[in-house]
């Protein structure tokens, strides 16, 4: 198992014959909780990972690719957005990130697991219209997130794994699927002998 993501040009040479189409999963990573499990399981499977952050909050990474985005109301959205395409992974807590994602044929995660989808979206961008408009008016305080369990690290480990495999199977077809079921065992072995610390 490597450890680092796969070499972009063998990559592109490999899309370019169409053989497979790459996924790229990006995270919107700034104050995100769930970075770590991202790159446990993307390695798992070699998939590339891009970490966005603006200049609030540099991090580092031994594998993921990351970019550093100049600080300013919506930045890093924007250019998790631009650099996305069909058949990638977001992952973010912001819903508009998530609608746009799924407009251009991404697929998108809440960092509770949570999958957004073309039938949830639309409530969930109501929902925070209306407490939007609330808080405006002064007659709604909505309490901070509630403190992160290992429950939730469970919960999204378990939804963005079986994420990432569906989007490996559509962009690849049935055969390459199969193959990475076939290598469950070197994915769990790859999780206990992981780097990076459960977070």
């Amino acid at each position: 198992m490597t450890d680092r993501m796969p070499n972009g040009d063998d990559m592109g040479r490999k899309e370019k014959r169409g053989e497979w189409r790459a996924v790229t999963v990006y995270v919107d990573a700034d104050a995100c909780p769930v970075t770590r499990i991202v790159e446990q399981v993307a390695q798992a499977f070699q998939v590339p990972v891009v970490l966005l952050c603006d200049t609030n909050h540099v991090l580092t990474s031994s594998y993921s690719e990351v970019q550093v985005i100049g600080a300013g109301t919506d930045a890093v959205d924007l250019a998790l957005i631009n650099r996305c395409r069909r058949g990638d992974v977001v992952v973010t807590q912001d819903y508009g990130v998530a609608a746009l994602a799924l407009g251009k044929g991404a697929s998108s995660i809440h960092q509770s697991g949570r999958q957004y989808t073309d039938e949830n979206i639309d409530g969930l961008l109501w929902e925070r219209h209306a407490a939007r408009k609330e808080r405006q008016k002064g007659r709604h305080h909505l309490k901070g997130p509630s403190k992160r369990t290992p429950a939730d690290d469970v919960r999204f480990r378990e939804s963005f794994t079986q994420m990432l495999e569906s989007r490996l199977s559509e962009n690849n077809g049935e055969s390459q699927a199969a193959a990475y079921r076939r290598g469950e065992n070197t994915y769990e072995q790859s999780l206990s002998s992981s780097e990076y610390p459960e977070v």
